[in-house]
């Protein structure tokens, strides 16, 4: 019983991983395809790295639609912050290194692992305050 379960997490985590892969190589050829620069393959790699963690490690809160919308929240600030860093700061580069900026996404990582929590939580006690009137 234990050896089923442990495949089926195997498994599942395989099919995880393929998962934020294939959305990073989606978004790369689309970058490509409008002409953005290579640059832009670092912020990809950063933001699977830093997303792709955080929703694994919270793997257990999966099933509470408050989770998914914290993560939508954090995506959509995480989207604006790359998008003004990777247009305004590193706006003469073409090229920046994966390895360079990679270490921001570990970081990301991190910070969302103790922020999508507490933002969870807060979504949920509004909801249930907005409920209670």
């Amino acid at each position: 019983m234990q050896m089923k379960l442990k495949r089926k997490l195997k498994i599942a985590e395989n099919l995880y991983f393929l998962l934020i892969a294939l959305l990073g190589l989606g978004a790369a050829f689309i970058t490509d395809g409008v002409g953005m620069g290579q640059k832009w393959h670092a912020a990809i790699v950063s933001t699977g790295v830093a997303f792709g963690t955080a929703i694994w490690l919270l793997r257990p809160r999966w099933k509470r639609r408050q989770f998914w919308l914290a993560v939508a929240i954090c995506f959509g600030i995480h989207v604006v912050i790359t998008w003004l860093i990777f247009s305004r700061l590193f706006a003469g580069f073409q090229h920046l290194g994966i390895l360079v900026w990679a270490p921001t996404g570990f970081i990301e990582a991190v910070y969302l692992l103790g922020i999508l929590p507490i933002l969870e939580r807060r979504l949920i006690s509004s909801r249930s305050h907005f409920a209670g009137r």
